[in-house]
C-alpha cells in the first residue's frame, strides 16, 4: 500500500504541473496577438521551458513507476522461489522447471496451483 500512496503523490504532483503548463499555454495563446515581438519571444521561451520541464517530469514519473514495478516483481519472484523450494524439498523433488522450459510435461507433476495457493496464503 505504501507504494500506491507514493505513486498517487507523484501523479498528483505531475497533474498539478500539467495543469499549470496548460494555464500558461492558454494564457499565451490569448495574449499572443497583443504582445510585442520581444514579449512573444520571452513568453514562448517560458512556455517551451515549462513544456520541457513537464516532459522531464513525465519521464521521471515513468522511470519511478518502472523502478517500483521492478522491485515489486522481484519481491514476488523471490517469494515464489522460496515457496517452490519449500514444496520441492517437502515432496522430494530433485528438479523443478518453469513450465515454459519443458517441451512437454504431464499435468500431474505441475505444482503451479500449489505454489499459487501457498503464495496467496503468505500474504
Amino acid at each position: 500500500m505504501m507504494m500506491q500512496e507514493e505513486l498517487k503523490k507523484l501523479q498528483a504532483k505531475f497533474d498539478a504541473q500539467k495543469t499549470e503548463f496548460e494555464k500558461l499555454a492558454s494564457a499565451y495563446e490569448k495574449q499572443k496577438a497583443s504582445l510585442s515581438d520581444s514579449a512573444k519571444l520571452q513568453k514562448g521561451e517560458e512556455l517551451a521551458k515549462a513544456q520541457r520541464d513537464l516532459q522531464r517530469s513525465a519521464a521521471d514519473l515513468q522511470e519511478s513507476l518502472d523502478r517500483k514495478r521492478d522491485i515489486a516483481l522481484n519481491d514476488i519472484f523471490k517469494e515464489i522461489m522460496k515457496i517452490t523450494e519449500t514444496i520441492a524439498k517437502k515432496e522430494g523433488y530433485v528438479l523443478v522447471l518453469d513450465k515454459r522450459s519443458a517441451l512437454y510435461s504431464a499435468d500431474s507433476i505441475d505444482i503451479s496451483d500449489e505454489v499459487t495457493k501457498a503464495l496467496d496464503a503468505s500474504k
